[in-house]
């Protein structure tokens, strides 16, 4: 018995050695955690919160094979020495990158569920100018489609902004997006014309980038962001007679180096982009380099340089809009009163004769604080967000409130701050005519900047570079359109140089016109990216086929216009080839002749393809020799094949800038087709090549 009760003593003891073991082991690596959340909540403070102070920099992050090697070879820390192309830029965007520590907390305590990568703990106050620019952010299709967003909320804001400003001469206001006007043109009344042309012509009402959306950057071609551009400013041109001088791209997930080329070339004089690289914005502010002349790296004299302006927090919204706190530039959101500092909600009020001074004192602090970001004293204070002033209600609610702040601020003579309402060529005036301190040099105090903002990041590693492939098919789709569109376009003033202009060629345009639209709102950065809704992307995706089948009609209308004025023996024809939408060819048609035109420059060996509901069909050229040719099934997306249709492919050579002939008739052979290895020699498609 004696024995017994010592083993089941032993035992417990034994287990109470394990408890307290497994207790010390857990409440050490809880320890070590949480010392982990302070370092990183301490170095947020020292180092990444710090725009003017030491920050960390890793060696060559672009380079760390070659620093490693190094390293290794010599025994010692490598120096990073990377040599980009001399066109006398202050910054060389690929130098800085090779610089940024891109270190973020692991630990945020914020509702948004990210920190602010600016602080800025010391200013001095100073005289300032100060441009309080309300506008409306509004995307052509994001959470709901266009046609749900312009009745939702486009038409309301458009329609007070002819109301409100024509009633209010000191207000202002700013407008990007050229596809919802056009809209509302068309449904305005003849006074709601007559107010929005007077306040174009008194400069209430600025109209910025006047592209009909604001596009991608990163997966577009350059081609298809000029078509979009000038298709906007002719309309704007013939519609107002006014010519647009500054760019607003506030939401393009990163800014590529070839746009501000392709704006300057195009007329504009200066821009504002928002989202780049946190870690970018974090030394920009250490350097007061959020102005800048935008240099493409090619161009050695500064010729095509485009003034910039970078707006240096988070986001385009009220929040981020009057300085580096959030919590106090969200109480000027009197409309949408979502305010917290931290999980703490702050009360959003209406101005009163008893808060007047202490919320007119915040704004000045903050905008004192963002001054001390730039190199002059001049400060942009975009006031807005998505789909905002809709509604007479909030017109009111924002308009009135920031006046009376405004006024009282005017009013204190111990601030020194003119603050007015304004637009973007107010703002840019401003600027350019201060005298602002800084080093001397042919652009005066502004440093000149080559290179791109991509990929962006808002916080840590959560790069957005996804969407560079997600939704394969909306790039796709998008590409094959616009070669579509420019072959139709070629085709119709070819067509045009032999036919008079009548009432069905200007039925050909308004199809050319709506496709271009189209093409345009393809191009949004939430469409061609994928970054929308799957009932939004189902809506484009139907807007794109109806595009593709008006062109058909271009294209096929066009070349009757044209070849009617030749001797030809076409009975039927029909339009063919790699860009366009497929044609199916029934046997009760046959013989049937198809049309491949070539609307690039070269001579193309292609293969063309069609579907056709049966098998026995062989294809012949204009001088009635068989070409190869090749009959296979057609695969359903679930691996069977198609009962009753098939692919017919054949090789055909076209000249450039030519119609090639060929005949399908039915085949009297006992083979059917002779097998090949199929595929395209040359392709005009131009969705390869990205800014």
């Amino acid at each position: 018995m004696r024995i017994t009760w010592l083993r089941f003593h032993r035992k417990w003891r034994r287990l109470a050695v394990l408890v307290v073991a497994v207790y010390l082991v857990v409440n050490g690596l809880l320890f070590s955690k949480l010392i982990g959340w302070v370092d990183d909540l301490s170095s947020l403070m020292e180092k990444r919160y710090d725009p003017f102070g030491s920050i960390h920099r890793n060696p060559c992050p672009m380079q760390r094979n070659l620093y490693a090697s190094e390293r290794i070879l010599t025994g010692s820390d490598a120096v990073c020495q990377t040599a980009w192309s001399d066109n006398d830029a202050d910054i060389q965007m690929e130098s800085v990158l090779d610089e940024l520590s891109v270190g973020y907390p692991n630990l945020v305590l914020t509702v948004y569920g990210w920190a602010d990568t600016i602080r800025v703990e010391a200013w001095s106050p100073a005289p300032l100018t100060v441009i309080v620019m309300p506008h409306s952010h509004q995307d052509p299709g994001w959470l709901s489609t266009m046609d749900a967003y312009y009745t939702q909320f486009t038409k309301g804001t458009l329609d007070n902004i002819a109301e409100q400003l024509s009633a209010n001469p000191s207000w202002t206001f700013i407008w990007n997006e050229i596809v919802f006007l056009q809209r509302w043109w068309t449904d305005a009344s003849n006074e709601q014309r007559i107010k929005f042309k007077k306040l174009l012509v008194s400069g209430q009402l600025e109209l910025v980038s006047g592209g009909l959306v604001m596009p991608d950057e990163s997966l577009t071609h350059f081609n298809a962001i000029l078509d979009q551009l000038v298709e906007g400013h002719q309309w704007v041109k013939q519609t107002f007679n006014i010519t647009i001088e500054n760019n607003w791209a506030i939401d393009p997930f990163g800014h590529s180096a070839t746009v501000p080329y392709l704006l300057r070339e195009a007329g504009l004089k200066n821009m504002v982009i928002q989202r780049t690289h946190f870690a970018v914005k974090r030394e920009f502010a250490k350097r007061r380099s959020f102005e800048f002349y935008w240099r493409q790296s090619w161009d050695f004299e500064g010729k095509h340089d485009m003034f910039c302006h970078m707006l240096p927090f988070l986001l385009y919204n009220i929040p981020h809009s009057c300085g580096p706190d959030r919590h106090v530039c969200c109480q000027f959101d009197f409309h949408h009163q979502h305010c917290y500092h931290g999980k703490s909600h702050i009360p959003v009020v209406s101005v009163t004769e008893n808060n007047l001074a202490e919320l007119a004192e915040s704004l000045w602090e903050q905008l004192q604080k963002k001054a001390s970001l730039y190199r002059h004293g001049v400060v942009l204070l975009p006031h807005g967000d998505d789909f905002r002033y809709a509604t007479k209600p909030e017109w009111e609610a924002q308009m009135f409130n920031l006046q009376k702040i405004m006024d009282y601020i005017n009013r204190n003579d111990r601030m020194q701050t003119k603050i007015t309402f304004g637009t973007l060529n107010d703002y840019f005036k401003a600027v350019k005519s201060e005298k602002a301190p800084g080093p001397p040099s042919s652009k005066g105090p502004f440093a000149v900047l080559s290179g791109d903002f991509l990929p962006y990041s808002d916080r840590s590693d959560q790069y957005w570079t996804g969407f560079y492939t997600s939704r394969p098919w909306i790039k796709e789709a998008v590409s094959r359109l616009q070669d579509y569109l420019r072959s139709a376009e070629i085709l119709f003033t070819l067509s045009l140089s032999v036919t008079k202009i009548n009432t069905s060629m200007a039925s050909l345009y308004r199809k050319l016109e709506s496709s271009r639209r189209t093409l345009a709102v393809s191009l949004h950065y939430d469409a061609i990216t994928g970054t929308s809704k799957a009932n939004v992307m189902q809506d484009n995706k139907l807007s794109i086929q109806q595009a593709f089948g008006e062109l058909n009609n271009v294209h096929e209308t066009c070349i009757k216009g044209i070849l009617k004025n030749y001797d030809h023996k076409y009975q039927t024809i029909n339009i063919t080839g790699d860009s366009g939408p497929q044609l199916l060819i029934l046997r009760q048609d046959l013989p049937i002749r198809l049309l491949i035109w070539n609307s690039i420059g070269t001579k193309r060996d292609v293969v063309a393809r069609v579907l056709t509901d049966t098998r026995d069909v062989h294809v012949t050229d204009v001088y009635e020799r068989r070409v190869t040719q090749q009959v296979d099934p057609e695969w359903t997306e679930d691996g069977h094949v198609t009962d009753g249709t098939f692919w017919l492919s054949f090789q055909a050579e076209v000249p450039g800038f030519s119609v090639a002939g060929y005949l399908v008739d039915i085949s009297t052979d006992d083979v059917h087709a002779s097998v090949v290895t199929l595929y395209n020699v040359t392709s005009s498609k131009q969705g390869t090549h990205k800014t």
